[in-house]
């Protein structure tokens, strides 16, 4: 049992022979908890000081420890079967204590050589742990004592005691030592094997970098003089990094890793250009390896026509490093120039022709001055270029020259003038074709200005055109007040004044500002009001007026009692109309009800009315 009391454990055999079923934890009820190991045919258990891990030996020369609520561990020893383990151990946690038994059938100085040593399970360090030999115990050359010594460690884990087992027909035994005390000054140092890897040999781009990781230790030391498990290098040729590593026992190890280095490919992406707008050029990259444009081209000279001054970049690669370059090409705008309006001369007359615009001029007739005068025989084209920063602008102005002259006088109507958002129809005359400033090509138009505008209209016949204008005036609405609603009583009269003109026209036909009126039941009335210009506005005025009430009192006679198959007239008043209960609609019914019957009816007078049974 655990010190705890919490843990049983037993090692049993329940099919004879010799052969032990397992090693099984209970709990302190004897309920099976695990089945730690199997043990074939002979180990030992020991728990530790705590009381939840417990060191096992088997027939297969290993020592598991095995945590009750966890995982095994497993301590690697080779050693002669049927040895035995012990762990009552308070002040040295971890450690167990084994020892072999002898082979009585191997020679005598053989047999009497035993060995006791122990181990610990360093948990830092992953996998199985080799442990060597700690002590070793002799007898006497001539005795067989040294058979099974059980050794079993003290409380405080410094004096070790183990007895022998001397062969039972020698009647000497009574004359020797039956147990033996050693006492340990110092722990024995247990050598673990462990093995640091530097991981895998890697390779990078000339200028790149790379993390190397260790593993397998607890501290670590590189080649590059750095202290850390990870270490970033970038080398500028293929170079070996070593890493040694430790465990906290001081046990170290060393592994290499290779980080090769290849070149980078060559790149020239070209110089930089300027080109004017609406202009293509050619970019070429030299170098070595594949090629890739921004533009996704591979070929090495590609032609591009940007918008705006743009940056492309070009990547060489030769299939596991690549180079970029860049080259700009600079976009110089075109600046706009106007030739002016296309001319209409006679056969015999000259004109003008000016160009808007700064830098060189030429014009198709070799002159290079803003102005220049013609006077063409028959209808010419001229071309203007203007050159500045490099890039150059053209435009060009027809002079058409009439041979036979006609005569256009162009008449755009007269003057109009309407309402803000009424409509105006203008016709133009004299000539055969027509353009309007607003863009429109035929004779008469239609627009709705907001504020007063002029309109011009050039009109043409065989090449001679002449220009009228035409304004349209635009008067401001007036705005309407019929004043505030008003309420009166029946029978009263009252005064609507309007504003906002000059002139007044009501519903009821009146054409003064003010009316008095006299409604017997509400009524809207409603003004349109006009100013100087003769353009209306309307509004609105409401005269509630009150209707006083009307009492009714209806009647429906006294109760009448008649004898059975009689008929009596009933009389209703109060009102003006009625309606009774068997749907008679007249003052007077006459009923002979078989029974007992109440009529109601129903009197009205007006907009009121009351019910009286």
């Amino acid at each position: 049992m655990s010190q705890s009391g919490d843990y049983v454990l037993i090692q049993y055999n329940t099919r004879g022979g010799g052969k032990f079923e397992g090693t099984k934890s209970y709990d302190k009820k004897l309920n099976l908890l695990r089945h730690l190991t199997d043990i074939n045919p002979h180990g030992d258990i020991g728990f530790d000081q705590n009381g939840k891990e417990v060191w096992v030996s088997n027939d297969d020369n290993y020592i598991r420890s095995i945590t009750l609520e966890g995982n095994d561990k497993e301590i690697q020893y080779s050693y002669v079967s049927g040895g035995h383990v012990s762990c009552r151990n308070i002040n040295r946690p971890g450690w167990a204590y084994i020892n072999d038994h002898g082979d009585i059938s191997q020679p005598q100085d053989y047999a009497a050589f035993r060995e006791i040593f122990a181990v610990k399970l360093d948990e830092k360090v992953t996998g199985k742990v080799i442990v060597n030999r700690f002590s070793k115990t002799y007898a006497k050359t001539n005795k067989k004592y040294y058979h099974e010594p059980h050794a079993s460690v003290s409380p405080d884990g410094t004096k070790l005691v183990f007895k022998s087992n001397m062969e039972i027909d020698e009647v000497e035994v009574q004359k020797h030592p039956f147990a033996w005390v050693v006492e340990f000054s110092q722990d024995s140092d247990v050598a673990v094997n462990i093995e640091v890897n530097a991981g895998e040999d890697q390779t990078i781009c000339k200028d790149d970098e790379v993390t190397l990781k260790a593993t397998g230790a607890s501290t670590y030391e590189w080649s590059t003089g750095e202290k850390t498990q990870s270490i970033t290098v970038s080398p500028n040729s293929t170079t070996t990094y070593t890493v040694t590593g430790k465990d906290d026992s001081g046990n170290s190890d060393t592994d290499e890793v290779k980080v090769t280095v290849q070149d980078l490919p060559t790149i020239d992406a070209g110089d930089d250009v300027e080109v004017c707008e609406d202009s293509s050029v050619q970019l070429t990259a030299s170098g070595s390896g594949d090629f890739k444009w921004s533009t996704g081209e591979t070929a090495k000279t590609i032609t591009v026509k940007p918008d705006k001054t743009t940056t492309y970049t070009v990547t060489a690669s030769n299939g596991t490093c690549s180079s970029s370059d860049e080259v700009t090409v600079t976009v110089s705008p075109r600046q706009t120039i106007n030739a002016g309006s296309d001319k209409t001369i006679d056969l015999g007359e000259s004109t003008t022709l000016s160009v808007s615009g700064t830098g060189s001029i030429k014009w198709s007739t070799g002159e290079s001055t803003p102005d220049i005068t013609v006077s063409p025989e028959q209808t010419t084209t001229y071309t203007v270029t203007v050159s500045q920063n490099g890039c150059e602008s053209q435009d060009q102005v027809t002079v058409t020259v009439n041979a036979n002259k006609v005569e256009v006088i162009a008449d755009a109507g007269d003057n109009q003038t309407i309402c803000e958002g009424e409509t105006v129809t203008l016709t133009a005359s004299g000539g055969t074709s027509y353009k309007w400033s607003n863009g429109s090509t035929s004779s008469s138009i239609s627009v709705s200005p907001n504020t007063t505008t002029t309109y011009s209209v050039e009109v043409s016949e065989d090449g001679v055109s002449d220009t009228a204008e035409v304004t349209v005036n635009v008067n401001a609405l007036p705005v309407a007040n019929a004043g505030a609603n008003k309420t009166i009583d029946q029978g009263e009269s009252i005064t609507l004044s309007a504003s906002g003109g000059t002139r007044y026209i009501w519903n009821t036909g009146e054409t003064t500002q003010n009316i008095t009126v006299s409604p017997n039941q509400t009524k809207i009335y409603t003004v349109e009001v006009f100013n100087e210009g003769d353009c209306s506005d309307s509004d609105q005025v409401t005269v509630t007026v009150n209707i006083p009430q009307i009492i009714v009192n209806a009647d429906a006679g006294d109760n009448q009692t008649i004898c059975e198959g009689e008929t009596v007239t009933l009389t209703a008043s109060g009102g003006t109309s009625y309606k009774w209960s068997n749907g008679a609609t007249s003052s007077s019914i006459s009923v002979s009800p078989n029974t007992t019957t109440t009529y109601s009816v129903e009197v009205s007078k007006t907009a009121y009315r009351i019910l009286q049974k």
